[in-house]
């Protein structure tokens, strides 16, 4: 008996502390937004751009994130008024697409966030009110909205001017430098280099030997705008040519960089008619989109229970 009593206050105190780290941030026509729900979307938000992690970036991503999440239950709530439904084919369609433009295998989006240290419910969640409000969007508001000849024609004049960018799709090894040994990661560096250039698989020297994220998928980053790197690393890619593999590059003192490029890419706007065409349209549902939000909001009951940004965190 005295085993029961003890395991029941037990959980009384796990429920309580779970209830004081739970709070309620906002309520959007009744349905209440979480402090959990905007962690986890901030964490989405500030590892997929690369943002230092610090309190003022996370403060100003919060004060985002939370209009982000107030602006997708309205958006849910319209949808499910006008009898929209995301199907889960059409989810899993979303996400093999997102992962075959990010250089992943199949099936692999769940563990590679996770692997992040992020919430794939919080992930998929983001996903899906993006769709659902597109599959509205589509629905509702284009059959209203007309591209005219002018305007096509115009749009492709532009972008005949526009020349092309290049794209790179690369891999990396990482290895981490030991301060009490410099030229011993030098030697190692360079021997994997020498061991890439002769013939062995770049993907299972990644596996075997990187300390960076990709390591265990290959070293595979994926396809990146070159110009959109930082340097040194934007002038370590552009040196290497397609399919060759980067001498050891040295950054910050801490690591040792090497890149393989595995593929250029060309790549411009589309400028054949219908993908002109469709461009503008989706332009002019994105501005349709952002009045039929900002309708909505003005009609919704939205009640903000934190004083100050500083209640996000």
């Amino acid at each position: 008996m005295k085993k029961y009593l003890i395991a029941a206050v037990i959980s009384l105190i796990s429920i309580s502390a779970v209830a004081e780290s739970y709070k309620v941030l906002a309520i959007v026509n009744g349905r209440a937004i979480s402090n959990l729900q905007l962690k986890q979307r901030v964490d989405i938000i500030m590892d997929s751009t690369a943002m230092p992690k610090t309190r003022e970036n996370r403060l100003k991503v919060s004060k985002e994130a939370i209009e982000i999440l107030i602006n997708e239950s309205i958006q849910a709530q319209e949808a499910k008024d006008k009898g929209v439904e995301l199907k889960e084919s059409e989810l899993n369609a979303a996400l093999a697409d997102l992962e075959a433009k990010n250089g992943m295998r199949p099936g692999t989006f769940k563990s590679f966030v996770q692997g992040r240290g992020l919430s794939y419910q919080a992930a998929l969640e983001q996903i899906r009110a993006g769709l659902i409000w597109k599959k509205t969007v589509s629905k509702f508001l284009r059959p209203s909205l007309k591209v005219s000849e002018r305007e096509i024609k115009n749009k492709m004049k532009d972008l005949s001017k526009v020349p092309q960018k290049l794209i790179y799709g690369i891999s990396e090894i990482i290895i981490p430098l030991d301060l009490g040994n410099k030229a011993a990661s030098e030697l190692f560096a360079k021997d994997i280099v020498k061991k890439a250039r002769a013939g062995q698989s770049f993907a299972k020297l990644a596996k075997e030997h990187s300390a960076g994220r990709t390591g265990k998928k290959g070293g595979f980053v994926g396809y990146i705008p070159v110009e959109k790197v930082v340097e040194p690393l934007g002038s370590l890619i552009r040196g290497t040519a397609e399919g060759a593999v980067s001498d050891p590059k040295l950054i910050e003192n801490a690591m040792y960089v090497i890149i393989k490029v595995d593929e250029i890419k060309k790549i411009g706007a589309k400028n054949d008619r219908n993908s002109v065409e469709e461009s503008l349209m989706i332009s002019k549902l994105e501005r349709s989109s952002k009045r039929y939000i900002k309708e909505l909001r003005q009609k919704a009951y939205i009640e903000k229970k934190y004083k100050s940004a500083e209640e996000l965190l």
